[in-house]
This record gives C-alpha cells, structure tokens and sequence, in this order.
C-alpha cells in the first residue's frame, strides 16, 4: 500500500476520532493543557496500540499462502475489513444519539477510555487489514499516531466552539475517504484476479 493510501486511511480514522472527541470538547467550560494531555495520551495512546495489536494479529497470515486462492482470501478479506468500516461510518454519521450538553470539566479516565473504545476497534481493523497486506509497521504508526494527535486536538476545540453536531459531518468524510480507497482496492484486486 502506498504512502498516499496509508494518509488517506489515516485521515478517515482521524476523521473518526475527531467526531467522538468533539463530544468531549462540547461539554468542556474551558479548555486547558491538562484537558487535552489527558486526552491525548488516551485517545492517541489507545488507536495507537490497537493498531499494533490488528497488525499482530494479521503478521502470521502475511506469508500464509503465496498461491493465487491465498491472495484471492487475504484481497477479499481487506475489501470486506475496508468496506465494513465505511458502512459503520456511515451507520454511526447517521444516528442520531441523545447528549445533554451540560458543562462537566471534570475528565474521569474511565469515561475517556469509554469514549475513545470505539475508535480503538476501527484501528484494530484498520490495523489487521494493512498488516494482511504486508504495509510498514513504522510508516503506520508515524502517519497514525501524528493524525491522531491532531484529530485529538481539532475535536476538542472544535467541540468547544461548535457543540457536538459537527461529528456527523466527520463521521460522513470519514465514510466518504474509506469509499475512495475501497474503490482503489476493488481495483487491485480485480487486476490481481483477472
């Protein structure tokens, strides 16, 4: 996968982390360093880890089966991985979840980690799918995790400013990004079958 695909992935999970932290920064009566290193090293701490953990997990099928039906299944399952996550974007841009914003500052571990789980398993797939097709472990992290910081830090702003409903317009662009790359590995794939 190239550097350009691995940028866009990481922008739609970005994208995705941005919608949940949003929440967190609506509810916020002043933002202040300790609020967002609290966050950061959450949020970003978490993503960064499950995508480890998706990309060990998929490490023993890399060099599963060279023969043409053991690429036809790893192709097939990172489409599936790819689209699935798009579909749960659009599912999740399109709900519509009650939330009181009441002004809280206080930031409880729990509840951040709470917050921040959901985007712990998109990783973890997003993981799983670049390490079936063989992508940099470093290039991941580093393009992932700097993403993350900086999707941590627009949602809370952003949350603060705005409320909470700029999160499905997030969720939307994320759908949106996952789209264009499920295309691009239709693609590939098609070539690589055909």
């Amino acid at each position: 996968m190239s550097i350009i695909e691995v940028l866009i992935i990481a922008l739609a999970s970005a994208m995705e982390i941005a919608s949940i932290v949003i929440c967190k920064g609506a509810m916020f009566s002043k933002v202040s360093k300790d609020k967002i290193g609290k966050m950061l090293l959450i949020v970003v701490g978490w993503n960064v880890l499950t995508l480890m953990i998706g990309n060990a997990f998929a490490y023993p099928l890399v060099n599963w089966d060279q023969t043409m039906i053991g690429k036809f299944a790893k192709g097939f399952f990172v489409i599936l991985i790819f689209v699935s996550l798009s579909v749960w974007m659009l599912v999740r841009s399109f709900r519509n979840n009650f939330m009181d914003e009441v002004r809280n500052d206080i930031l409880k571990w729990s509840d951040t980690f709470k917050l921040s789980s959901l985007s712990g398993i998109t990783s973890a797939l997003v993981g799983f799918g670049f390490g079936l097709i063989g992508t940099n472990l470093i290039l991941q992290l580093v393009v992932f995790a700097i993403s993350s910081i900086l999707a941590v830090i627009c949602g809370i702003f952003i949350g603060y400013r705005f409320g909470y409903h700029p999160k499905r317009k997030g969720y939307i662009f994320s759908a949106a990004l996952l789209l264009i790359i499920d295309i691009e590995l239709i693609i590939d794939f098609v070539r690589t079958i055909g």
